[in-house]
């Protein structure tokens, strides 16, 4: 009675036949899966907050309107202590290249941002961009 793979139907199949105890979990971290969720969640609310950036019609937008990585600064620079697979640690990293690289964000925004806060915005810009081009550096070593 052996199976041939070619008379297995996909649909045949129901997720209710599947037993927990069959799938090795040496193979699955909860932690690191926690981790890339989190890191998806705050990646959601972070473009939110650039879209809506974007999206101010008029007027001028001042330094605590900007969404900085504020809290995870140090961990771009550092590796974060739960590291996320390198994929979505790069992925992440060239987002934040993007939007903190200080001609792009100038090109984009400078005409726009407070001027009494021009000089604290150019200066957050360039340690963001610093902090991100370090991480990347260190995960092009690590890989």
């Amino acid at each position: 009675n052996d199976i041939d793979a070619n008379d297995i139907d996909a649909n045949d199949i129901d997720a209710n036949d599947v037993d927990a105890d069959d799938i090795d979990s040496d193979d699955i971290d909860s932690d690191d899966i926690d981790a890339v969720a989190d890191r998806l969640a705050a990646d959601a609310d972070e473009d939110e907050a650039w879209d809506e950036l974007d999206h101010i019609s008029g007027g001028t937008i001042a330094y605590g309107r900007i969404p900085w990585p504020n809290d995870e600064l140090d961990d771009i620079s550092e590796g974060s202590p739960r590291r996320l697979p390198a994929s979505v640690e790069r992925a992440r990293l060239d987002r934040l290249a993007a939007r903190f690289d200080p001609n792009e964000f100038l090109a984009r925004y400078g005409d726009r941002i407070n001027e009494a806060d021009a000089a604290r915005v150019l200066e957050k810009v360039r340690e963001v961009s610093r902090a991100v081009e370090e991480r990347r550096a260190a995960l092009r070593r690590d890989s």
